[in-house]
């Protein structure tokens, strides 16, 4: 009886732990730190799916970044060329030609069928430094999974050059709802934001661009 009675307690002792720590996370607020010279801005969105499943076919979402350049010179994100005032998105896709690292994939979804509509975003200044920082990321993380999804990639190359208050926590299973939630705990956090970029959309061989026609759904 006595060895039940502190099992039944080590229980409870556990679920309120994990309880506290739920509540914890909750509660969290983040917050976007201001800069006295930026470069550039982060943007990191993701979008639940809700709007867009039908009857028999579950949409789990899409998770991906946008990053505007702010400054009076060009800037490279990956191999992609971003003259001064334009815009690119950046996301991981699971398409038969390339499973990895595409651009202006979403701004285009977007621009043509009206896709992601509840989308959640956030925004953060960058330093000249982080530029690099987004550059080397892309260039070891130029893939896709189910482990290693959208949302992986956005979350962890947000947190590459997040300052502490703007980390998100990560996973051992990434989703674009889970996102959604941390993501509304930011007082800046941003419903619909609009994207302007560039209306060519493709993904680098190495270092050579090529070019892709949008056709049909594609759901990650």
């Amino acid at each position: 009886m006595k060895s039940f009675k502190i099992f039944f307690i080590a229980i409870f002792i556990f679920v309120s732990s994990m309880c506290f720590y739920a509540c914890k996370n909750e509660t969290t607020i983040r917050k976007i730190e201001n800069l006295t010279n930026p470069v550039a801005t982060l943007s990191i969105y993701t979008y639940d799916g809700k709007s867009e499943s039908k009857f028999g076919l579950m949409n789990l979402g899409h998770s991906f970044l946008s990053i505007s350049n702010t400054s009076k010179t060009k800037i490279k994100i990956g191999n992609f060329e971003l003259e001064s005032n334009e815009s690119v998105c950046v996301g991981t896709w699971s398409i038969q030609d390339h499973f990895g690292v595409w651009y202006n994939v979403e701004s285009n979804y977007i621009r043509i069928y009206e896709k992601y509509l509840g989308r959640i975003s956030v925004t953060k200044y960058l330093e000249e430094k982080d530029i690099e920082t987004i550059c080397n990321f892309i260039a070891t993380h130029d893939y896709w999974s189910p482990i290693y999804n959208c949302s992986y990639f956005a979350i962890n190359l947000w947190n590459s050059v997040a300052k502490e208050s703007e980390r998100l926590d990560t996973y051992l299973i990434y989703s674009p709802s889970k996102l959604s939630s941390q993501l509304k705990t930011f007082k800046e956090f941003e419903v619909n934001k609009s994207i302007k970029t560039s209306n060519d959309f493709g993904y680098f061989k190495e270092t050579m661009y090529v070019d892709f026609n949008l056709e049909g759904d594609v759901y990650v």
